[in-house]
């Protein structure tokens, strides 16, 4: 999709001759295409395939891509699949195609400790969740309250349970938990090159001395990185940006004074990829094993990124004791309360297994083999389960969402659109009389949240600021925000 080119900053000018040389030309031609939206399939919720149905019924022409089965893109050019169901679920995630190949490469597993060291608006924890299948520990990390708060709403919209949320500055933590982590991701803040395309504002703000502020901000963040991590663990770095100053020179000086050997990124053979490089300067670190994404090199499928994958070297150390989570509930309150939701809404005890619970005013649910850290600035530990009302726990629509196929009882399902339309609004819809209590709703076999049965009627409990009206939601809400 052609557009009018932004006009680029001096500063902007003078790098973009300098470091394209002859490509120049071909540079600023194709910032007159704007890169399309992709979609990345999250399963947490709901079945991958369950989902590429639900969206050709809405319109969409969806193809996975062979180089990543989460991976779709979609037709025709004109949809908003930010305006879908399954995105207000969370059974998908707006996200370009480079920004994926991060959380590929670092290759994260279940049961391990994985730190998202810069982690808001959230694509690349939701997208490690999912990796991770909600088991081990994922410690997402941000120092930025705004992007704090979406980094929450985008990892309760896809249902990630597995989750610590902490809002430190990412320069600390190496110090605070060394050698703790089995696998580092620092997505770091940049200059945003790579994205320029479809943030055009960026050509306007961009100097020299704000990519050197973005520099010395990604040295210390890789060096903390570099310290959490244990040897033999695997960090990857990664900007959206294209400058030599904030990709392969902040290796060169990082791992020439830090225990670190740089691997062989390899990437899908889909990618057009170059090998990383500082020319004109003589450094033993292997920079040319990092890859560099040119969007010009890849028909414009996809984003401007870079990527390294580091291998953390030195003795290992004996592991840090495991520890359960703060306010762990008691063994036999949590049985009860597990008893209780398979009894009420139908809920397999074998699925309820696959969490813990943890207490603080209200009942939030954690992968059951989380570990507890100790890091100050917690902002939130799992994904809120239920709030006592009295001594019963009500849950949450959060957790009914991702519950939703366990719930075979006290269940709601709307067929009517205008039902649909209204009960969403917050207005109740009918309901068989002497139904009483609360019930999971749902529409097109997804659940949609907390309903009260009472009066012959089903009145919506879904939070404001999570119901959905067709048509509503601006497209790309939770598409890529990395600039610093």
């Amino acid at each position: 999709m052609a557009f009018t080119p932004p006009v680029l900053s001096p500063d902007l000018e003078t790098f973009s001759r300098a470091h394209f040389g002859e490509e120049y030309e071909r540079f600023i031609n194709g910032l007159s295409e704007r890169i399309r939206t992709k979609i990345r399939l999250s399963d947490l919720k709901m079945p991958a395939e369950e989902t590429l149905i639900r969206l050709k019924e809405d319109g969409l022409q969806v193809v996975r891509e062979p180089w990543y089965s989460h991976a779709c893109q979609y037709d025709p050019p004109t949809a908003f699949p930010g305006q879908t169901l399954s995105h207000h679920l969370g059974h998908i995630y707006l996200q370009d195609f480079s920004s994926m190949l991060p959380v590929l490469v670092l290759d994260p597993k279940p049961g391990e400790r994985v730190l998202d060291l810069a982690a808001a608006p959230g694509s690349k924890s939701t997208q490690l969740a999912q990796h991770m299948q909600n088991r081990g520990t994922l410690i997402s990390n941000d120092i930025e309250p705004g992007r704090l708060a979406n980094l929450i709403f985008n990892l309760d919209r896809v249902g990630a349970v597995n989750v610590q949320v902490t809002g430190l500055p990412g320069e600390q933590i190496g110090n605070l938990l060394p050698g703790y982590f089995d696998k580092v991701l620092i997505d770091a803040p940049c200059s945003a090159l790579g994205v320029i395309h479809n943030k055009q504002e960026v050509a306007g703000w961009w100097t020299f001395q704000r990519m050197k502020q973005f520099a010395g901000l990604q040295e210390k963040l890789l060096i903390s990185a570099l310290k959490a991590c244990k040897p033999g663990g695997i960090i990857v770095y990664s900007t959206c940006t294209l400058t030599t100053e904030e990709n392969e020179a902040i290796l060169a000086s990082v791992l020439s004074r830090h225990p670190g050997e740089l691997q062989e990124a390899n990437l899908p053979t889909a990618f057009s990829a170059r090998n990383g490089g500082i020319p004109a300067t003589d450094t033993s670190i292997p920079v040319q094993l990092s890859k560099r994404i040119y969007p010009m090199d890849n028909d414009f499928r996809c984003q401007g990124f870079f990527l390294a994958k580091i291998m953390k070297t030195g003795e290992r150390v004996s592991p840090t004791p495991r520890m359960v989570p703060q306010n762990r509930i008691k063994p036999s309150l949590e049985a009860d309360l597990k008893q209780r939701m398979s009894d009420y809404f139908g809920m397999s005890p074998d699925w309820l297994a696959r969490f813990g619970m943890v207490e603080s005013g209200d009942v939030w649910a954690v992968s059951e083999d989380m570990i507890q850290p100790g890091l100050p600035g917690v902002r939130r530990t799992g994904m809120r389960m239920g709030r006592w009302m009295g001594k019963q726990l009500k849950m949450t629509t959060d957790f009914l969402q991702l519950a939703g196929p366990q719930i075979t009882r006290k269940r709601y399902d709307i067929t009517d659109p205008a039902d649909f339309r209204s009960f969403m609004a917050g207005s109740p819809v009918p309901n068989h009389p002497g139904e009483t209590g609360q019930v999971a709703v749902f529409y097109r076999n997804c659940c949609l949240g907390s309903g009260l049965a009472q009066g012959g009627q089903i009145k919506s409990q879904i939070p404001t600021a999570k119901r959905y009206l067709p048509g509503n939601m601006k497209p790309g809400r939770d598409s890529e925000s990395d600039i610093g």
